[in-house]
Parts: structure tokens; sequence; C-alpha cells
């Protein structure tokens, strides 16, 4: 019955946080279209502001792209939890 119980926790927990990453990339890629709007439209904008939106979807991209690294991984983890799970049912 620990075995079980563990195992639930387990996936909770990664699914929790899979779904807390998945809300930041969401967040992020919101900010991200905002910002390259912007950017559409340089004749509004000063160069430093121009350059600085410029910094700021790049930066976002690269955190956008963490995350979805991180959603994937947590993602085959619950997929080995779930087989794990599984194997030790049939026993």
């Amino acid at each position: 019955m620990k075995n079980i119980n563990y195992n639930s926790e387990v996936r909770k927990a990664i699914s929790d946080r899979y779904v807390y990453y998945s809300r930041i990339k969401k967040e992020k890629m919101n900010e991200k279209m905002e910002i390259d709007d912007k950017l559409k439209h340089p004749d509004k904008y000063s160069y430093e502001d121009y350059c600085n939106f410029q910094k700021i979807s790049q930066n976002l991209s690269t955190e956008i792209k963490e995350l979805e690294i991180k959603i994937l991984t947590l993602d085959e983890a619950r997929e080995i939890c779930l087989d794990v799970a599984d194997s030790m049912e049939d026993k």
C-alpha cells in the first residue's frame, strides 16, 4: 500500500510541476508576442527602446526553450513513473 501511495505522490508532484512550467511558458510566450509586436513598429520607439525590446525578445526565446525542455523532461519522467507503477501492480 505504501508503494502505491508513494507512486501516486510522485506522479502528482511531477504533474504539478508540469502544470506550473506550462503556465509560466504560456505567460512568457504572451509577453514575447507583446514585445515582438512592438518590434514590428520601430518608428514608434526610440532606438534605445527598440534595442532593449530585441534583447528582451531574445531572452524570452531562451527562457521559453528552457521551459520546453523542462516540460518534455517532466513528461518523460511521468511516463516512466506510470510504466514502473504498472509493472509493480503486475507483480
